[in-house]
């Protein structure tokens, strides 16, 4: 494992709606997990190298891409860019998917439709370790771009990057820009965010529907067998897969 700082990008996909869907009366937590895991793992199959998952977080999946020498760092860029609204749009059809099998009238599987999914990313430096056989990335890039979690974005579905990482990738299309103020810890950051329109999804209930049965059922399975003691039902899933 490298001693110094490295470039890299960092990447965070981060499910929002996901507490107030988490409090709604009538949930589900077996299905409520289930389905963020399905979604999650859509999001996971768009991963390919060098782009690396550092963690999971609850409704989020933090990736990086570190400038290595190992690959080309202008296709990197071009894999990228690609990549940020590929997320979402794995994230949507999967959810439509979801949403069309529905047989269930729990609130976690009628409430599915209203997740949404966004995507932000920056540009900077972190030392990468490892601590009890885990990766870490440590550095106040890091930081920023988990503050940049909390930002005013008007939408729940978006791209967002620091200004840092757009210089970078110089993704084409309509952006607009603005600083968010963080006074407590790392200050002003320059940023610049896409909203996307929202999925058309409408959850519906068909009670014999076969192939959504079979997925409830593997829900249930999951739960017997303590699936959901490791993040979100994802300890075993691996990118591409």
């Amino acid at each position: 494992m490298t001693k110094a700082p490295q470039e890299m990008f960092f990447v965070i996909a981060d499910i929002s709606g996901y507490t107030k869907f988490m409090l709604t009366p009538g949930m589900e937590l077996t299905h409520l997990q289930g389905i963020i895991s399905d979604l999650l793992n859509a999001v996971l199959k768009q991963i390919e190298m060098p782009m690396a998952i550092s963690k999971f977080e609850g409704d989020a999946v933090f990736m990086y891409a570190a400038k290595d020498g190992k690959h080309d760092w202008e296709d990197v860029k071009i894999i990228l860019g690609r990549k940020l609204f590929a997320f979402i749009e794995a994230f949507d059809g999967k959810l439509r998917e979801l949403a069309a099998a529905n047989h269930c009238s729990c609130a976690s599987c009628v409430g599915m439709g209203n997740l949404k999914l966004k995507v932000l990313a920056h540009y900077g430096s972190a030392l990468a370790y490892e601590i009890g056989g885990h990766l870490e990335l440590s550095g106040v890039d890091v930081i920023i771009l988990h503050r940049l979690l909390k930002n005013q974005v008007p939408s729940s579905k978006y791209v967002l990057l620091s200004a840092l990482a757009q210089e970078q990738l110089k993704i084409r299309g309509e952006w607009q820009k603005g600083i968010e103020s963080y006074p407590a810890d790392v200050g002003d950051i320059a940023v610049c965010w896409t909203i996307l329109e929202p999925a058309q999804i409408e959850v519906k209930v068909n009670r014999w529907n076969v192939p959504d049965l079979a997925r409830t059922a593997r829900y249930g399975v999951m739960k017997m067998f303590g699936r959901f003691n490791s993040i979100n039902g994802l300890k075993d899933i691996q990118p591409g897969e």
